[in-house]
């Protein structure tokens, strides 16, 4: 089969087996690497990250950190929509960096790592600019 002949294709089988063994809270942030390193995953190619974005989160963060981040980024989607941001260039640069970094099953590199965060923040602040607050008077 075509999958099982890619180099990443090891890299995501070691990601879904540390998502297994530790379904709900993941490994915890920038710990994938840590986790590779124990007796349980030597069978398996390892590398200091899974390659994958969808797989990062899952192994680290687990499912519930994987559906918080992923209802906060529909949410910031839906805001943009709704906002119609896509009339302005600088907010559409944002949103297409941002929708092709959260690609499913295209490699990536890390995402929680200096660079690759600070490039997606980054764009995720350019997309979310100009969004209309919400005017909630909490002391009234």
């Amino acid at each position: 089969m075509y999958f099982n002949n890619l180099n990443y294709m090891q890299h995501y089988r070691t990601a879904i087996k540390i998502y297994n063994n530790n379904k709900f809270f993941g490994v915890g942030l920038k710990n994938y690497r840590l986790e590779v390193g124990k007796k349980v995953y030597h069978d398996l190619h390892t590398s200091t990250h899974p390659h994958q974005i969808h797989f990062e989160f899952l192994s680290e963060l687990g499912i519930v950190g994987y559906l918080f981040l992923m209802i906060f980024f529909s949410y910031h989607f839906y805001k943009f929509r709704k906002n119609k941001l896509y009339n302005d260039n600088l907010n559409l640069a944002g949103l297409l960096f941002v929708a092709t970094s959260l690609l499913p099953l295209l490699p990536s590199g890390s995402f929680f790592t200096s660079n690759g965060a600070t490039l997606f923040w980054l764009n995720f602040a350019m997309m979310t600019l100009g969004q209309k607050k919400n005017n909630y008077d909490f002391f009234k």
